[in-house]
């Protein structure tokens, strides 16, 4: 039940990296991000003195979240899952901008909320995984054609003089013909790397934060999608003449 708890809260926190820019329009009466035990959304300002903290959620509704000496700290580091990896901060180690999720209980209205657990991802970490899943992608797209050098063509042999005779001069040699061989290989995802679909994002769902299925269907030709990013290795031999 940690790991389920830890795992919703890292997915939770992923779906927001995604809001880079949070648009002004009309709050959303029924605000998925907001429940009776929880807020998450972006840290749009600190009020240092009133230990208060104002979070917009993806949809534009604001909360006050209030922190006390109860409350307890927590990092999320880029890429972990798991609760036990979760970093403890100082209340003070959080800026505007990044992306957080509140556990408490929320009031009637849906404005304000007592923080007794803060989760924290920053927008450092949040750039930081992105840039190495970038990274990633690019590395596992290698393809490309190797092809075979084609032979070098023969010198063409001088034709010798045509002796005369009774039946006329006589025919010279018949001309070479050239041949080339081309070899090509394609490779994609050459470490076969498991790629997932986007993890469920339905609060209500028993399999919150899990991805069940692969990004697209498995297989080669027509029947197969490139999105799965399934090792793929294609041999080509040409030959022309």
């Amino acid at each position: 039940m940690r790991n389920f708890g830890s795992i919703r809260v890292l997915c939770a926190l992923a779906l927001l990296a995604g809001a880079a820019t949070l648009k002004a329009q009309t709050p959303s009466p029924n605000d998925p991000a907001i429940t009776a035990l929880s807020v998450m959304g972006v840290v749009s300002e600190l009020k240092l003195d009133t230990r208060q903290v104002i979070v917009i959620t993806a949809a534009g509704n604001q909360v006050t979240v209030t922190l006390s000496d109860r409350t307890v700290y927590m990092r999320i580091p880029p890429g972990e899952k798991t609760k036990d990896k979760f970093i403890k901060i100082a209340p003070a180690d959080f800026a505007a901008g990044d992306s957080v999720f509140a556990r408490g209980r929320m009031s009637d209205d849906r404005r304000s909320m007592p923080a007794l657990e803060f989760y924290v991802m920053s927008k450092g970490d949040i750039a930081e995984k992105k840039e190495r899943e970038r990274s990633e992608w690019s590395k596992r797209g290698i393809a490309g054609n190797v092809p075979a050098p084609a032979a070098a063509p023969k010198p063409a042999a001088a034709a010798a003089p045509a002796p005369s005779g009774a039946n006329g001069p006589a025919s010279g040699p018949a001309p070479e013909k050239r041949y080339t061989v081309t070899f090509s290989v394609n490779i994609q995802n050459l470490l076969n790397n498991t790629n997932l679909s986007q993890p469920i994002g339905n609060l209500s769902s028993p399999q919150f934060g899990e991805s069940i299925s692969t990004a697209g269907s498995f297989g080669f030709g027509p029947s197969g999608s490139a999105a799965a990013g399934n090792r793929r290795i294609q041999l080509q031999v040409r030959f022309g003449f």
